[in-house]
């Protein structure tokens, strides 16, 4: 072994920055927030702005809140213009209030305490599989979100938010033209199901989800103008769901359960189609790089997979369906399309 001390090789410098930026990660994910939770994007709807206007919109103190832009620039929220004009980007906007495809809410609701509580025990989920949430809060991410309102209101208008888009996303990914009842299985505030049935206007809907969802959702169903084709009706998922629908949809439901919980709400879907009906999937693609992230929220919150198509088709014919194909979509969403076997 030489005596001779290191002399040491320059890492590759666009490597090590990228490396200390995703290390700094917490930060982008604060800062995220912080545009969210201020209103700067709705501060800006108007046009350009000094940062000492943004600053007295929004209730920031004006020195921080320059450093602070300053890194919102950095990150893609913002540009400026010129020196001290600022404006959002495409992203920028999407975490203002009253925007086609707004994400605030769903960027509160991720960046929350309980779940940075859930992400520093990311390891232990890592090391045993199990999800970290319940050992961080002591009960399921669902359970503990039905606690009260105000845990309620945040879960469901971050779900609302995904859903408005989404829902346009099935609307021009699949062909519901024929379809004479759809039904939405754990379908929240009914936004999916809201878009599906403003395009067809001779489809009936039914809203199925818990009680105290169903209750939430019942003004945002009257108020949109489908009400009288759209039922609400609350129930369990893993005890029995409406048997009158030609379409059953899942959206975001199977991806946070285990094989064993999946298999059961599965079992139960199968026993209420028809022998013509029509089963849709629709969860996060794990082949995107959005994808594999959702599968690690999964991972963490809730202990189960975002799968695959070929997971999907063993799951699906475990449960006595047929996985017929799987329709890549613009957005994250992939959906997978099952009938009876």
């Amino acid at each position: 072994m030489s005596d001779q001390p290191e002399q040491g090789n320059l890492a590759d410098p666009d490597a090590t920055n990228r490396v200390l930026s995703m290390a700094l990660g917490l930060a982008t994910v604060q800062l995220v927030r912080i545009a969210a939770q201020f209103g700067i994007a709705d501060a800006l709807q108007d046009g350009p702005r000094s940062a000492d206007e943004i600053a007295a919109a929004c209730g920031m103190f004006g020195a921080t809140a320059a450093r602070v832009f300053r890194a919102l620039v950095g990150i893609g929220i913002l540009t400026e213009l010129e020196p001290d004009r600022y404006e959002c980007t495409a992203e920028g906007r999407l975490l203002a209030r009253k925007v086609d495809g707004s994400l605030r809410d769903f960027v509160l609701l991720e960046t929350s305490e309980p779940y940075m509580q859930m992400w520093t025990r990311f390891d232990q989920s890592v090391r045993t599989g199990e999800p970290a949430f319940e050992e961080v809060h002591g009960t399921n991410i669902y359970d503990y979100f039905l606690e009260d309102s105000r845990k309620r209101k945040l879960f469901y208008d971050a779900m609302t938010a995904l859903s408005k888009q989404e829902g346009l996303v099935l609307r021009d990914s699949y062909d519901f033209s024929n379809s004479r009842c759809v039904i939405d299985l754990g379908g929240g505030h009914g936004w999916l199901l809201i878009r599906l049935l403003q395009a067809n206007p001779e489809m009936r809907g039914i809203l199925f989800d818990l009680a105290p969802v169903i209750e939430g959702a019942e003004s945002v169903v009257r108020d949109s103008g489908v009400g009288d084709r759209c039922m609400m009706v609350s129930g369990d998922l893993f005890e029995s769901v409406p048997a009158e629908g030609d379409v059953y949809i899942l959206k975001r439901i199977l991806m946070d359960k285990d094989d064993e919980a999946a298999l059961e709400v599965l079992a139960n879907v199968r026993e209420a189609m028809s022998a013509s009906a029509t089963l849709l999937i629709a969860d996060p693609d794990v082949q995107t790089p959005t994808g594999t992230l959702n599968d690690m929220l999964m991972l963490v919150g809730c202990g189960s997979p975002v799968r695959t198509e070929e997971q999907y088709r063993d799951l699906v014919h475990r449960a006595g369906l047929r996985l017929t194909r799987a329709i890549e979509t613009p957005s994250i969403i992939r959906l997978f399309v099952a009938i009876r076997a």
